[in-house]
């Protein structure tokens, strides 16, 4: 269960109405990068984006893991390599956990 207040006082304003999927074939591969940081967050009608929520579309791909990583300004401390399988869900805060995704090496991968 989701609280309804964060622990500064702020109230949940819902769950975003702008999604992104994502299409990554061998090869590509996502740079290492903060959500949300160096434009105040992702704003709709004046709600600031807290979390960033992956789901995990397709699984039939080799590589392509989705890296958590150290770093300066990253609530992460040791290099995470995760790999769900198909409709699993990864969420993580913006602005404080420095990510990105290994390069695919085989097949198709959508987020």
């Amino acid at each position: 269960q989701v609280p309804r207040e964060l622990a500064d006082g702020r109230q949940y304003g819902g769950v975003g109405a702008t999604f992104l999927v994502s299409r990554y074939v061998a090869g590509q591969y996502f740079a290492p990068h903060f959500d949300g940081r160096g434009s105040g967050g992702f704003s709709l009608d004046g709600h600031v984006a807290e979390f960033t929520v992956v789901l995990y579309l397709t699984d039939d791909f080799e590589g392509g893991a989705t890296l958590y990583l150290p770093g300066q300004g990253s609530e992460v401390n040791q290099s995470v390599a995760l790999r769900p399988a198909r409709g699993c869900a990864a969420i993580h805060r913006q602005g404080s956990v420095l990510h990105g995704g290994a390069a695919l090496t085989e097949g198709v991968k959508y987020i």
